[in-house]
């Protein structure tokens, strides 16, 4: 069979989509900021990922770790940066709720990444229980 056979008809076939691709590149802009720029150690989750993408633990300057640890979920693409606070010090997050639920009850704190796929940017938050602010 030639690597260039297409059966005909073609025959349905899983599409890597676009979201695959920028979750992707959040994940390893996250692991290229924490390895290289903060000397920590980043354990992506590549299986069964119920809304954590990476376990963070960090290390002294000196790259001895620590045994301590956050969790990370990580989001990518321009979307994530549609809705400003009201304050303009960063931007809304809308999830699920059962995700919410999720970090909030999670062994390890939990940090929420958004990423820029246009620059590499990225800005983290804890996330916790808060009083919703007024509107």
């Amino acid at each position: 069979m030639s690597a260039d056979f297409v059966p005909d008809p073609p025959v349905p076939l899983p599409i890597a989509s676009n979201e695959d691709q920028l979750g992707d590149q959040g994940v390893r802009t996250v692991d290229r900021i924490v390895s290289e720029d903060l000397g920590w150690v980043f354990r992506d989750q590549t299986r069964k990922d119920y809304g954590i993408d990476a376990l963070i633990e960090l290390a002294h300057s000196d790259r001895r770790v620590t045994g301590r640890m956050v969790a990370a979920q990580i989001k990518c693409g321009k979307s994530w940066f549609a809705e400003p606070t009201s304050d303009g010090s960063g931007w809304t997050y809308r999830g699920e709720l059962r995700h919410l639920n999720y970090w909030l009850g999670h062994s390890l704190p939990v940090i929420l990444v958004l990423c820029d796929p246009d620059t590499g940017d990225c800005y983290f938050t804890h996330v916790a229980r808060r009083r919703p602010t007024p509107r």
